[in-house]
């Protein structure tokens, strides 16, 4: 199995605010590139869990690139798969802006 790494993964703690209902959400987005010779992991499969269960899907784009939005505070297990390669797990946390 070949290494699957984040080389340059971003996981932004943003947060929108809607002036409708005043949730706070956020979103975790990220880039998704193979340790073994730095290639973008087209169309890997990022899967956002709590311990209820699994929140939200995607899949990497042509670029390696991942977004995924509509998240409430706390925290997340994230875990990506690519063909070959060992999947990642990593912990995450979305917080709020004082």
């Amino acid at each position: 199995m070949r290494r699957l790494g984040l080389i340059v993964m971003v996981l932004g703690f943003f947060h929108l605010c809607s002036s409708v209902s005043a949730q706070t959400l956020g979103r975790a987005s990220g880039l998704v590139k193979s340790t073994v010779d730095n290639s973008t992991c087209m169309f890997a499969k990022v899967t956002v869990s709590n311990n209820k269960g699994i929140v939200k899907k995607t899949s990497t784009d042509m670029d390696g690139k991942f977004n995924i939005s509509g998240l409430d505070t706390g925290t997340y297990n994230i875990t990506i798969v690519y063909l070959k390669h060992d999947t990642l797990r990593s912990t995450i946390r979305i917080v709020t802006k004082p």
